[in-house]
């Protein structure tokens, strides 16, 4: 019990030591905030990117078909496909740990000793801790064009009420005609 009290404590120095280094990466990085992506030339498409401090600039892009009526998502944080899935009604599409580790690594290199640690106490990094999901709602399909609204719901080392960084952060509403 005092191991796991000495390293919960010695997390939540960590994490207010990395969410100061995120607060400096994020002033130092460059990046348009809300600006939109080319569309793909094979399926009709719509994209757009945020700035999220602790991430940098995250686009997505998301194609229709209409022969089958799906969606794909394609989903980069700071230049890294993190996320390319078919969309399900009902379901959000997360990214998976390894790649999100592999991110969170690359923008905050400070947090590698701290999430494996935390694998190592919990055996696992549960999504209360670290979680990256796209959350597709309002979606419709008619004959002649796909609607919906997309937002991005992030979790970065959060530990007993203290995040590094936790909210949800609007894509906007795309239509994507056929």
């Amino acid at each position: 019990a005092e191991y796991m009290g000495n390293t919960c404590l010695a997390f939540m120095r960590a994490c207010v030591s990395v969410a100061l280094a995120f607060v400096v990466v994020a002033c130092v990085s460059v990046g348009a905030s809300g600006h939109a992506l080319g569309a793909s030339s094979t399926d009709p498409s719509w994209s757009r990117c945020i700035n999220i401090t602790v991430l940098g600039d995250t686009c997505l892009v998301l194609s229709a078909s209409e022969k089958n009526l799906t969606l794909l998502a394609e989903l980069t944080i700071s230049g890294h496909v993190v996320l390319k899935e078919e969309f399900s009604p009902g379901n959000d599409l997360c990214v998976n740990d390894d790649t999100l580790i592999d991110v969170i690594d690359l923008v905050c290199p400070e947090c590698e000793p701290i999430v494996k640690e935390v694998e190592k106490i919990l055996g696992k990094l549960p999504a209360s801790v670290l979680s990256v999901c796209l959350v597709l709602t309002n979606v419709t399909f008619t004959d002649s064009y796909v609607t919906g609204d997309a937002a991005l719901d992030s979790t970065i080392l959060c530990w007993e009420d203290h995040c590094v960084y936790k909210g949800v952060n609007s894509f906007g509403s795309f239509k994507i005609n056929y």
